[in-house]
């Protein structure tokens, strides 16, 4: 394990796919990456992590080969029988987090998470803040038992950055159009969404 603080972003696949289905289009990992970078952690080295759920084989190892090709790392979660029945399934990011944090994330980093803005990672956040320097980013998004799901206010003070990317859509389609792999000129940093504990 690296002694070096980097930066880590970790995304919920699922938020990106629901997330371009309420703008009708498709939010591509590495463009959400290149913003963030660019607007927010220019300096950093930065390291993605992609937690994907999908009990379709062909469809996951697809999805997975797409991103290993940018140097993603893809943790594909094991989906678990919902109790209610129907065929329905659930998965449990955090227990993959957990394992991140024990084993490959030093203290002292940088954690970006994309997605993560159900209000039951609240106990989560609270375990980690005080030893790595938390931001999260995310996309309001439907929920059928919450209506709109927006970055809950009890996260603000365990985190350094929180990003409302609903207001950064056009930023992030943009990103698409830089050449592969190539930082641009830093541009103006974005008003940044700032809560300080």
């Amino acid at each position: 394990m690296s002694d070096d603080p980097k930066t880590w972003m970790i995304f919920e696949a699922s938020h990106l796919f629901r997330a371009g289905d309420k703008f009708k289009t498709q939010f591509f990992v590495m463009d959400v990456v290149n913003f963030l970078r660019h607007n927010y952690f220019p300096d950093n080295e930065v390291k993605v992590v992609v937690l994907h759920g999908s009990i379709k084989e062909e469809q996951a190892v697809r999805y997975a080969q797409a991103l290993e090709n940018h140097g993603v790392k893809v943790i594909r979660m094991n989906p678990i029988p919902s109790k209610s029945g129907n065929s329905r399934w659930f998965f449990k990011p955090t227990y993959y987090c957990h394992k991140l944090f024990a084993n490959e994330i030093p203290k002292g980093s940088t954690v970006v998470f994309i997605g993560f803005h159900n209000s039951r990672y609240r106990d989560f956040l609270e375990k980690y803040h005080k030893d790595y320097d938390l931001s999260l980013a995310a996309f309001d998004t439907p929920s059928k038992h919450r209506g709109i799901m927006t970055i809950p206010e009890v996260f603000y003070p365990l985190l350094r950055n929180v990003i409302k990317l609903d207001k950064h859509v056009l930023d992030i389609k943009a990103e698409f159009k830089h050449a592969k792999g190539k930082i641009p000129e830093k541009e103006g940093n974005l008003s940044k969404e700032i809560h300080k504990p």
